[in-house]
């Protein structure tokens, strides 16, 4: 008695998904613990210490950061003084014009530098502008 069947000569013609599958679930949660993990800061920035003052609220500020060394960033992102008009007016424009913005200045960065990109704020159509501060040891 003969049986129908598969014959030695033929070749299987289907793929078996189910371990791509469990590989693509164990990279897409590798992936997931590990971006909030790399979300870190890009410069650290001592900010100077004030015995007054009020907190911004805004849900996502727009946040320029001055480090002691004189690089700028927004966001987290390097800009350089040249661009920093231009990317402004960008995300002034993206977001809107009353989006608050806070400038982060080093303790120790050039006050020039930080007078520059505040009036390089203002040309780029920011309203509300703010410093951001510490709060003082003796303060209030």
């Amino acid at each position: 008695m003969a049986f129908k069947g598969v014959q030695d000569d033929e070749l299987m013609a289907e793929i078996n998904i189910v371990p791509l599958t469990d590989v693509m679930l164990v990279l897409l949660i590798i992936f997931m613990v590990a971006t909030p993990l790399m979300m870190v800061e890009s410069m650290s920035v001592k900010l100077p210490e004030a015995a007054s003052g009020a907190v911004v609220e805004d849900s996502k500020p727009l946040t320029i950061r001055v480090s002691e060394a004189g690089e700028i960033t927004i966001n987290g992102d390097v800009v350089t003084r040249d661009l920093l008009l231009t990317r402004l007016g960008n995300e002034l424009k993206i977001f809107s014009s009353d989006k608050a913005v806070i400038i982060e200045g080093d303790n120790k960065a050039d006050y020039g530098l930080i007078i520059e990109v505040l009036d390089t704020a203002k040309r780029a159509g920011a309203v509300r502008l703010s410093v951001a501060t510490t709060k003082a040891k003796g303060g209030s």
